[in-house]
């Protein structure tokens, strides 16, 4: 019984161990990141890795907004409009992006 215990106690202070070891390291640059380690992305916890599919730093992220100005503003003025009121309440916030 004392073994089991003490084994049980064992487990326990690893997992506590790599917890904190996590906590310090902290290597994930994600934009998505939150502070308390949630995910913009996910439901739940971010793993903090550059496996995860919604892993952005801040150079992919301001080249993605780059992508998403210039589909958009490649766009016939009538559908920009539409985008505009539809889901920005008629401003274009892409038109900042593309120079």
């Amino acid at each position: 019984m004392r073994d089991e215990a003490r084994k049980l106690q064992n487990e326990i202070n690893l997992k506590r161990l790599q917890e904190a070891i996590r906590a310090v390291e902290r290597p994930c640059d994600c934009v998505s990141l939150r502070r308390n380690d949630s995910c913009r992305g996910l439901l739940g916890r971010c793993e903090q890795t550059q496996s995860c599919r919604f892993y952005k730093n801040e150079a992919d992220d301001k080249l993605s907004k780059i992508k998403w100005a210039k589909r958009l503003s490649s766009l016939s003025e009538a559908k920009q409009n539409r985008i505009s009121r539809k889901y920005y309440s008629g401003a274009r916030p892409w038109e900042g992006w593309v120079k």
